[in-house]
């Protein structure tokens, strides 16, 4: 399961233009920072602290986040 997960990460990373220099450990590892703060005192926003390589990640792999 994980070398298919592995796989597909590589296969998006290389289609995508300024990713392909980034092996799939560089992705998680960018990835495993990312901080998302939910406040709920009746505002019910997303703040979301993300740097370049992140959002250029998260558009390549079509996740939504949340501003």
């Amino acid at each position: 399961m994980a070398l298919i997960l592995l796989s597909q990460i590589r296969i998006v990373v290389n289609g995508c233009d300024g990713l392909e220099f980034l092996s799939a450990r560089d992705v998680m590892e960018a990835m495993e920072s990312l901080v998302q703060i939910l406040y709920s005192d009746g505002f019910g926003f997303t703040l979301s602290e993300t740097g370049l390589l992140q959002r250029t990640i998260m558009k390549a792999f079509n996740l939504p986040l949340k501003t």
